[in-house]
């Protein structure tokens, strides 16, 4: 497991059941991948089906982070719940931005499926990360 940048250091403790959860959510889920990471595209942890690459969506998601934040400020949109690519084989990057305490935070999974349901178990995975960091989050 390993820890952002802004976030300082994360216990041992803590990192493992933000690795046990993500891996229960990828899981429960059917999700190909799993990835709870800072606003700067490093990666905090992570779960990834075999032939996925955690890293480098990390650092793609983080760019397209960036993007909406600069389209909300020139449209005046309030904060954004979800961003969403759908690709041309029916895979969908879900990223969920998210505050838990005095952390900004970004929960991507990889849905491999067009109609497969997502929005209940990346919920679940907001709540829990939350409470293991301490914090009711907005």
């Amino acid at each position: 497991m390993e820890s952002a940048g802004s976030l300082g250091t994360i216990t041992p403790s803590r990192g493992e059941q933000l690795g046990n959860l993500l891996t229960d959510i990828l899981r429960d889920g059917g999700f190909s991948l799993a990835l709870l990471g800072d606003l700067e595209g490093f990666p905090v942890a992570w779960a990834t089906a075999p032939g996925e690459v955690a890293e480098a969506r990390a650092a793609a998601v983080a760019l397209m982070q960036r993007s909406a934040a600069q389209a909300r400020a020139q449209l005046g949109l309030g904060t954004t719940d979800e961003i969403m690519l759908h690709d041309d084989r029916g895979r969908r990057l879900v990223c969920r931005p998210f505050r838990a305490g005095d952390n900004e935070l970004i929960l991507i999974v990889l849905v491999p499926g067009s109609q497969q349901p997502y929005r209940m178990m990346t919920n679940r995975a907001l709540r829990e990360v939350r409470r293991i960091l301490g914090s009711a989050g907005e």
